[in-house]
């Protein structure tokens, strides 16, 4: 019984021991293909991680190159005379842009500067304040970016004679004596504009106007007997910043009066700019352009072309034998609790538009880039990280 128990015991084991042999070369059989594949999968997301890793970085260079441009031509449009080296950290980058001129000449009259602004862009590139090329055994980028650019000439937006901003602006225009003519007073004369124009509903504003005073408000034809029209809005403020940078004339002070004096002339005409109110009661002859922050009073004469702005109130009421003469073209800011408009005596204001041509010209507002260059493909190396320049 014991003998044959452990023989068949024996052959037991010996096919147990089978079974699992064939199990296990049949799983080794199956499986190694799987982990093969699995490896190379794994391979595969790994290089595929690197790769998207790499492009990002590559994306951050560039935009730190554009970045750093950009901001070098914000710094032009508040100061369009810098010219240097200026450093930005960016998007955690670092860019090193220069501001040069590459073309015009450098006097004060830049309406032919050329300006060029180029921007280094680096990720992990050299530390501040080392010279030469990226730290060693650092996988670095690099990318360039070239920006030229121009000062922007605009003129003023005249789009009327006399430009009131208010909205609701308020008038007092009294008599017969007094003119306000649309038609161009040039030599060769354009199109005649209105009389007054705003943004503003202009019935609202021809309701102010006594009837005998309206046929003295001329120019383009309107539904009343004055010229009256709805035009776009000037913003008046930030013309009399654009020409408080350099004025020939500048006054200061809260309250400023003129007698006899000459405001510019036909062969040199000139920015007079008063920073508070400005009353005029001489004889006042100028050519150009005449800037008030304040308000506008005229007592005297006033003999003027080109263009005068007003942040506040313009009032001409001129005593005796005064009169005003003004060819170009009025803007009025106003002010909401006062009468924006005052007319009362001689007074003639003139759209000319070759007087605006002459004595007005164009001036800068900021820049304009006439040229972008993003040396696109300077951050995506191809290659190790030793430091070593990269495509």
């Amino acid at each position: 019984m014991t003998r044959r128990d452990g023989a068949g015991a024996g052959r037991t084991g010996r096919w147990n021991r089978k079974r699992v042999g064939s199990v296990v070369v049949f799983a080794l059989t199956v499986l190694t293909p799987v982990l093969l594949a699995s490896g190379t999968v794994l391979s595969q997301l790994r290089a595929y991680a690197g790769e998207i890793d790499h492009r990002v970085r590559g994306v951050t260079t560039q935009l730190v190159a554009a970045s750093g441009a950009h901001e070098a031509l914000a710094r032009l449009t508040t100061d369009l005379a810098f010219r240097g080296t200026l450093e930005f950290a960016l998007n955690g980058g670092r860019a090193t842009v220069d501001v040069s001129q590459v073309g015009g000449e450098e006097t004060p009259d830049a309406a032919d500067d050329l300006i060029l602004a180029r921007s280094e862009g680096w990720l992990n590139g050299p530390a501040d304040g080392e010279g030469g090329g990226p730290r060693a055994g650092v996988r670095w980028y690099r990318s360039v970016v070239n920006a030229t650019a121009r000062p922007r000439m605009v003129r003023v937006p005249v789009a009327q004679t006399l430009f009131l901003a208010d909205p609701s602006a308020r008038v007092s225009l009294s008599g017969t004596s007094f003119l306000i003519a649309g038609e161009d007073a040039a030599s060769d004369p354009r199109l005649a504009l209105p009389g007054i124009g705003g943004p503003g509903d202009p019935a609202a504003l021809v309701a102010q106007i006594p009837t005998d005073s309206q046929p003295c408000i001329t120019g383009s034809e309107a539904p009343t007997q004055a010229s009256v029209h709805q035009t776009a809005l000037v913003d008046v403020p930030s013309w009399l910043n654009r020409y408080r940078i350099d004025p020939t004339f500048l006054w200061e002070t809260a309250n400023q009066r003129l007698d006899t004096c000459v405001l510019g002339t036909d062969d040199q005409p000139a920015v007079a700019f008063a920073e508070g109110n400005l009353h005029l009661r001489g004889s006042v002859v100028g050519r150009g352009v005449l800037v008030v922050r304040g308000s506008l009073r005229v007592t005297g004469s006033l003999d003027y072309a080109g263009v005068i702005l007003v942040g506040g109130t313009a009032s001409f009421r001129p005593m005796g034998s005064g009169r005003t003469r003004h060819r170009g073209a009025l803007l009025v800011g106003g002010i909401d609790t006062l009468t924006d408009l005052e007319i009362l005596g001689d007074v003639q204001i003139r759209y000319d538009s070759s007087a605006l041509e002459r004595f007005v010209g164009q001036v800068i507002s900021g820049i304009e880039v006439i040229a972008w260059e993003h040396d696109l493909e300077a951050a995506a190396p191809a290659g190790g990280s030793n430091g070593s320049p990269h495509p």
